[in-house]
């Protein structure tokens, strides 16, 4: 069935997560290199590592951090696995050099360099065979390197700073810089290793993921020793200092999937014949979660989806699939139009699906017509539909024909861009009547848009989601969120939605066919 493709993006996400969350290893004057290992415990079963360490050039003018880590999570049945590593190279005085990362989400390696100038950030990122390059200024906000992060830290903490901000840069988290926000807290010993030592307890926040705490215990440089995250309610991380035994000791991860599913209390009937809906999004902090939460973050518009606040925790949604909306500002960029790692327009495979789509096509199609021709052809090439692939780019979906609802966005946004018409993915939700055991539940799901002319407005945005047969969307999807998936882009255009996960009520206030 279509919806056996449906699943959120939650790996990616928490995959994220984790290299964003570690607090800095400060380096050892009197040391070449400092390492240290972490196991990874998700809801209390081991699920993964993490190490982190820091190397010193001969000549001491280089400091390289580097961290690795390994996640599995079951969906459903199947164990995926999620790998990444990343370096960073800075001079001893604190200057970037270079940031590479590598994520294998799926057969293929992922890895994208950044080299830093003094202008701009030359990216380049290799997936496969395919190498796409680009260039982002650099940050105007001032910024630390890791390791020049890590010295503030432990020079905060000798001080006896109960307040601490740090701004650094993670290699997987955008090239974006990054607040780390840490509150100190009270004195206690914890366990580590088998024996019991004294910490310090630190709440620390990420701006990466406005409204989410995590519980760190630390020593007396401001290392971590122990953290625990709750990024959605019942849905606990927790990361503790280990050797590298236990560290990379055989895994058994638990089910995430089936958590992040929203019940609904009636049941929607006809979903995929929607026409028009009306939605009240509430966000409900968890049990013991400050009510001062920011709340929903923004709910884009679109041309058939309206929002109107009642405050920063409730939202109605309209959907109207009747009728499209003028654009205002929401227009189509160049980064909607070109190449880019995920959405490898330029791949010869990709390029011959969209000459195979629109084979025999009347060269009059206008391109709502060509974009409804080729969410067809995606639904109908990607033979085997599971759950199985953490998260692959285009290219790899053209030769694999394998995924989900990630798999059958990238490779439709792709193909769209290939054939000439400006594209982006959207993360957001989808009701179905069933899905891994639950009844009547909304699911984190990924589909495409499309920009099209329109005689009226000029253009818009059309939603196509290659995962569904005819007639291929309905109004029972929201949107949360729209992405280029541009190099340097895709974990913030992501990350967002993370806080929602498990603290979102739905509410269905009107439906029509």
């Amino acid at each position: 069935p279509p919806m056996k493709s449906l699943r959120p993006s939650i790996a990616l996400l928490l995959l994220s997560l984790f290299t964003t969350a570690l607090a800095p290893v400060p380096v050892q004057a009197q040391t070449v290199v400092e390492e240290r290992w972490y196991v990874m415990l998700v809801e209390g079963k081991p699920s993964g590592w993490v190490r982190e360490a820091q190397e010193r050039s001969a000549d001491g003018k280089l400091i390289t951090t580097r961290s690795e880590n390994k996640m599995s999570l079951k969906r459903g049945a199947l164990t995926i696995v999620i790998e990444s590593a990343s370096e960073f190279v800075e001079t001893a005085d604190g200057k970037p050099v270079r940031a590479v990362s590598t994520t294998t989400t799926g057969a293929t390696k992922v890895v994208q360099t950044a080299t830093f100038g003094d202008k701009a950030i030359d990216i380049v990122t290799e997936h496969g065979r395919q190498t796409t390059r680009s260039t982002q200024p650099l940050p105007k906000q001032a910024w630390l390197p890791p390791a020049a992060a890590g010295r503030y830290v432990s020079e905060q903490f000798k001080k006896k700073a109960k307040e601490i901000e740090v701004v650094t840069m993670e290699p997987a988290s955008d090239l974006k810089p990054l607040t780390i926000g840490m509150t100190v807290l009270e004195t206690e010993d914890i366990e580590v290793m088998g024996k019991v030592v004294p910490a310090t307890k630190v709440a620390m926040t990420l701006s990466n993921l406005p409204g989410i705490v995590s519980a760190q215990h630390v020593d007396d440089q401001g290392r971590m020793l122990k953290m625990t995250l709750t990024p959605m309610p019942g849905f606990s991380i927790t990361v503790l200092l280990a050797d590298k035994d236990l560290a990379m000791a055989q895994v058994d991860p638990p089910e995430v999937l089936a958590a992040t599913l929203i019940e609904m209390k009636t049941p929607i009937r006809n979903p995929r014949k929607l026409k028009t809906a009306v939605y009240e999004l509430t966000f409900k902090p968890a049990a013991g979660e400050k009510q001062d939460k920011k709340g929903l973050p923004e709910i884009p518009k679109s041309a058939h989806q309206r929002v109107v606040w009642s405050d920063d925790q409730t939202a109605r949604v309209i959907i109207d699939l009747t009728r499209p909306q003028a654009p205002g500002d929401d227009l189509p960029t160049k980064e909607h139009r070109t190449a880019n790692a995920v959405l490898n327009s330029d791949d010869p495979k990709i390029k011959e699906l969209v000459a195979a789509a629109l084979k025999g096509k009347p060269d009059t199609m206008t391109d709502a017509d060509k974009a409804q021709v080729l969410r067809a052809y995606v639904y109908r090439y990607i033979r085997k539909k599971d759950l199985s692939v953490g998260f692959a780019y285009a290219s790899e979906v053209a030769r694999t024909r394998q995924g989900d609802c990630t798999e059958h966005a990238v490779l439709l946004a792709a193909m769209l861009r290939a054939a000439e018409i400006p594209s982006r993915t959207v993360s957001g939700l989808i009701y179905i009547d069933e899905f891994q055991g639950k009844k009547n539940v909304f699911g984190y799901h990924m589909w495409a848009q499309a920009w099209v002319t329109d005689a009226k407005i000029g253009g818009h945005w059309i939603d196509v989601d290659a995962t569904l047969g005819d007639p291929g969307y309905d109004a029972a999807h929201i949107t949360l969120g729209v992405s280029a998936m541009s190099d340097g882009a895709i974990n913030n255009d992501m990350m967002h939605m993370v806080p929602l996960i498990g603290r979102l009520e739905i509410k269905v206030v009107q439906t029509k066919e």
